[in-house]
């Protein structure tokens, strides 16, 4: 299919990471769409990371950029994995997040401006 104005540019939902594998089958790039705050998604990249583990062996974690956070300041999945398996899945939106070149999402620029998600 051809058209006069061909996309450039690909905006997907960040539950679905395998849609930039298609942007880019066609040429294009792509930047996933966190609709969650953006201060959850830092949990949820830590959690990917392995910087912390359910059941939680301290009951306060540290993150960069974050102030000290208590077992009831996590999602609650992450709590513990048993209750909600299929909540994981939270996490596997950073599956291949060294393949970005953009990423668009919720903030509340006043509330989470220290938060710095790809810190390593």
């Amino acid at each position: 299919m051809s058209s006069e104005y061909p996309p450039k540019f690909l905006v997907y939902d960040s539950f679905m990471p395998w849609v930039l594998d298609v942007a880019r089958i066609f040429g294009i790039d792509g930047a996933p769409f966190f609709t969650q705050p953006w201060a959850v998604n830092a949990i949820y990249y830590h959690f990917h990371q392995g910087r912390f583990k359910v059941p939680l062996e301290e009951p306060i974690i540290s993150l960069p950029s974050m102030p000290p956070l208590r077992i009831n300041d996590l999602p609650s999945f992450i709590k513990g994995t048993d209750s909600f398996p299929f909540l994981i899945n939270f996490v596997r939106q950073f599956s291949n997040f060294e393949e970005w070149n953009w990423v668009f999402c919720n903030t509340f620029d006043k509330l989470e401006d220290e938060v710095n998600l790809l810190q390593h």
